[in-house]
């Protein structure tokens, strides 16, 4: 028999968030490579783009984190996708980070998460 392993789904990191579509926006997140999965912590680039957050002190990428991605997204191309941007409550244990976030840089990146009103549980 053959055993799968599935991925999180989409919003499954989301415990609460604000009626409507208080908690979201439409972002576009800037081409790289692959498929960006849901629940990973998004920064915004200085051209108004998001991408993974990376704490890394190289600023390859955004450094401050300030939003999370609610559905897989393929972006090979810029894509247009959905996030949580403020006043929610989120699973810490199901959120995705960026490979070269250490432990202080997920602290880092859940302190700033807080200053949307993203609260991590």
């Amino acid at each position: 028999m053959t055993t799968y392993t599935e991925s999180g789904r989409a919003l499954d990191f989301l415990l609460s968030e604000a009626p409507g579509t208080l908690s979201r926006d439409t972002v576009t997140l800037a081409a790289g490579t692959g498929t960006v999965l849901a629940g990973t912590v998004l920064g915004a680039l200085a051209s108004g783009k998001y991408a993974p957050f990376n704490e890394d002190d190289s600023s390859d990428g955004p450094v401050t984190a300030s939003a999370i991605l609610c559905y897989d997204t393929d972006i090979t191309a810029d894509a247009t996708a959905t996030v949580i941007s403020r006043l929610a409550e989120v699973d810490g244990n199901l959120l995705v980070w960026d490979s070269e976030n250490d432990a202080g840089d997920k602290t880092a990146g859940i302190a700033e998460l807080a200053t949307q009103f993203i609260i991590v549980r």
